[in-house]
């Protein structure tokens, strides 16, 4: 039939005909006769073009909703499995031995062009006689590989203890010293687009995002740093911001076609941390602006964490109760991260079966949009859920902070920080929704959830919150 077919067309009409029947072939024994042949293999997203990238990068977010766990996708042309199930997680992150994260960071150290001999050295145990070895090494007793080494350093400075509380006391302080007045805020006017400066009214309005991310932003880089990168160069700020927005494109080498500045701040950066709390914080804010009856109760719960005109952090973060729900919602609702593990040989997990080498990818979203686990309303912002049901904070489908052995250890510095924001910001400033003529709320902005992140995304351009803001009395 088809060969009667390709006969009685004319040259051009089998040009074309030709190229669409070897595609619907193709796709019939991919998706269709491939996984009848192999049940046991998780099964491949459909797709017309050769792989997942464009629907990938275009939304990160709908793509991992759309296949049942564990599935497969095709990423620049790396096949990548998926698994969105609870249980299915927490049995990767238990089994330490079938996935290991080092793989992965070692992907992730050469998206950064860190070179093949630096890695070789970098993972590298120490030996007696080594070129790198250190009898008795105080800073290495273990005599860690570097990269472990460096992740133990890190532990010991986020973990809650004596370095946690001088970190998030740098970072309080920052915010303290930066957030004076209304002076503090004329930054916005030649700085940020949508940022609208009234020089005669008060209140005034501003953009909240632009105005959380920059003193956020700020505040991470001197408690980590002090005032030295800001020494070499006022504009670090900027350059953590971008770097932070555009991150992804590295991370996953995504070819910069578009020019968009991924290259520069990271050839400016000396250190690079990804921050997070800006849009914690401006997600946080924005529910509380929205809900003025939330607003009125967490603000209450905050000025008790004053005393005598210093803010006592750990009162703060133990009786704050709304504060804390509305907290863990938001990284419920905004966490569109995942963590990334190899197998180290063949595993099984569920029904299917990942081959040694495979790349599996646990995203977070997909775990707090579960409606058999959180309900009907699991699109809807409802903090008395974790009122409810305190244990909703521990629940194996709540991993805002990732899981196994590489649970995030700022997980408290950050509720710290997240909190001490807060409680400064609606001290030092009275805040509102900016209204339109009609009186009417603003639309309540859109999560960014077409790019990939390494923890909450922030707003679509175009979808940021004005505020009315002048001091408190």
């Amino acid at each position: 039939m088809l060969r009667e077919l390709f006969q009685e067309s004319s040259p051009g009409a089998t040009s074309v005909l030709l190229p669409v029947c070897l595609l619907l072939l193709w796709r019939s024994w991919v998706f269709t006769l491939k996984p009848l042949l192999w049940p046991s293999e998780p099964k491949e997203m459909p797709y017309w073009i050769p792989c997942h990238t464009l629907t990938f990068f275009r939304n990160y977010v709908q793509l991992m909703e759309d296949g049942l766990s564990p599935f497969s996708i095709q990423l620049l042309g790396k096949k990548l499995y998926i698994c969105t199930a609870p249980a299915d997680v927490s049995a990767i992150f238990d089994n330490t031995v079938g996935f290991n994260f080092d793989s992965h960071i070692t992907g992730l150290l050469t998206s950064f062009g860190i070179s093949k001999e630096a890695l070789k050295r970098a993972w590298h145990e120490p030996k007696p006689g080594d070129w790198c070895y250190v009898p008795n090494n105080p800073i290495n007793p273990k005599q860690k590989s570097l990269i472990h080494c460096v992740e133990d350093i890190y532990k010991q400075q986020l973990l809650p203890g004596d370095h946690m509380d001088d970190w998030c006391n740098a970072f309080l302080d920052s915010v303290q010293m930066s957030l004076r007045d209304m002076s503090s805020l004329e930054f916005c006017t030649t700085q940020y687009e949508g940022c609208v400066w009234c020089g005669d009214c008060a209140p005034r309005n501003v953009s909240l995002y632009s105005l959380v991310s920059f003193f956020n932003v700020q505040a991470t880089i001197r408690a980590m740093f002090g005032p030295h990168l800001h020494d070499i160069d006022p504009s670090v700020v900027q350059y953590m911001l971008s770097f932070n927005e555009h991150v992804w494109m590295i991370v996953f080498r995504c070819p910069n076609v578009f020019g968009l500045p991924s290259d520069e701040p990271q050839r400016k950066l000396l250190g690079v941390a990804v921050s997070n709390e800006h849009n914690s914080c401006f997600w946080l804010l924005t529910h509380l602006l929205y809900d003025e009856s939330l607003f009125k109760a967490v603000k209450e719960e905050t000025e008790a964490g004053w005393r005598s005109g210093q803010l006592d952090i750990k009162y703060l973060c133990a009786n704050c109760p709304r504060l804390d729900a509305a907290f863990n919602e938001v990284l419920r609702l905004n966490n569109t991260a995942a963590a990334v593990r190899v197998a180290t040989h063949k595993t099984t997990v569920g029904t299917k079966v990942l081959q040694a080498g495979s790349t599996i990818v646990m995203p977070f979203q997909q775990l707090h949009m579960n409606e058999n686990v959180w309900g009907a309303n699991v699109s809807q912002f409802d903090p008395s859920r974790f009122l409810r049901t305190k244990s909703w904070a521990r629940h194996p489908s709540f991993r805002p902070f990732g899981g196994g052995a590489t649970l995030c250890p700022g997980q408290t510095l950050a509720r710290h920080e997240v909190f001490g924001f807060v409680a400064i910001f609606v001290k030092r400033f009275r805040i509102s929704l900016a209204r339109g003529p009609d009186q009417k709320k603003p639309p309540f902005p859109q999560l960014n959830s077409m790019a990939p992140s390494f923890g909450l995304n922030g707003p679509l351009k175009g979808t940021d919150v004005t505020i009315n803001i002048m001091e408190a009395d």
